[in-house]
C-alpha cells in the first residue's frame, strides 16, 4: 500500500501544474466543441464492453499490472475522487466514475495516445480528455491527502533514516532527477550530454 501511495504521490506532482481551473459549464462547452471538431466522424472499431467483461474478471496481479495500483487501492481513489467524477444536471450523464478513473489512470500509466485509450475504453476522445482533466484536477485538489511534509515524530524518524542509510544527518527529504532525451542542439550540443551517453535536459 506505501508503494502506492508513493506512486498516486508521483502522479498528482507530475500533473499539479495542469489546468486546474474551475471546469466552468461555457468553457466545458468551448473544450467540447473544439474537440468534437477535430474528431473524425467515421466509424472505427473499438473493443466492445473492456471495463465490464474484462476488467471485472482481472486477478490482482493482473490488475495492478495493467493499472499500477491493486483494486484496494483503486476503491480507496474512487470512493475519493467520486464527488469530483459525478454532477446531478440536466446536460447529458457523465460516463461512471470508475470508467473515468481507469481512463485517467491509463493514460497516466502507460502514456498512450489518445486514441489508443479511446478504442480500449470505447469512448470518445473528448470523453476521454475529459474524463483525464476532471481526475488530474480532483487528485491537485486533494493532494494534501498524500503530499505531507513531515513534522514531529514523523519528521524525526525521517531524519534518523536518512542518517542510517546514507549518513546525512538532519535531512527529511530529497529531489530526485530524470533525464529527458532530446535532439542534439545545434549550438553547444555538447554541454547537454549527460553521464549515460546521449543528450537529455534534466527534470527534478
Amino acid at each position: 500500500m506505501d508503494a502506492e501511495m508513493n506512486a498516486i504521490k508521483i502522479i498528482v506532482l507530475r500533473y499539479r501544474n495542469c489546468d486546474t481551473s474551475e471546469d466552468s459549464s461555457s468553457s466545458d462547452d468551448k473544450w467540447n466543441v473544439l474537440l468534437f471538431k477535430r474528431e473524425k466522424r467515421k466509424h472505427r472499431p473499438r473493443i466492445q464492453n473492456y471495463v465490464d467483461n474484462v476488467v471485472v474478471r482481472y486477478m490482482g496481479h493482473d490488475f495492478k499490472s495493467h493499472f499500477r495500483m491493486s483494486k484496494v487501492t483503486f476503491q480507496y481513489l474512487l470512493e475519493m475522487l467520486r464527488p469530483y467524477l459525478t454532477r446531478k444536471t440536466n446536460k447529458c450523464p457523465m460516463i461512471p466514475a470508475s470508467h473515468q478513473l481507469m481512463i485517467a489512470i491509463w493514460k497516466m500509466a502507460t502514456m498512450d495516445s489518445y486514441r489508443s485509450v479511446c478504442d480500449r475504453f470505447n469512448v470518445g476522445r473528448a470523453t476521454a480528455v475529459r474524463a483525464v482533466r476532471r481526475v488530474t484536477r480532483a487528485l491537485f485538489l486533494n493532494s494534501s491527502t498524500f503530499i505531507k511534509w513531515p513534522t514531529g515524530d514523523c519528521a524525526i524518524k525521517v531524519m534518523q533514516g536518512f542518517k542510517e542509510s546514507s549518513g546525512f544527518p538532519n535531512t527529511i527529504g530529497a529531489i530526485d532527477g530524470t533525464h529527458i532525451r532530446i535532439v542534439a542542439p545545434k549550438e553547444n550540443h555538447v554541454d547537454y550530454i549527460n553521464r549515460k551517453g546521449f543528450h537529455s535536459i534534466q527534470l527534478q
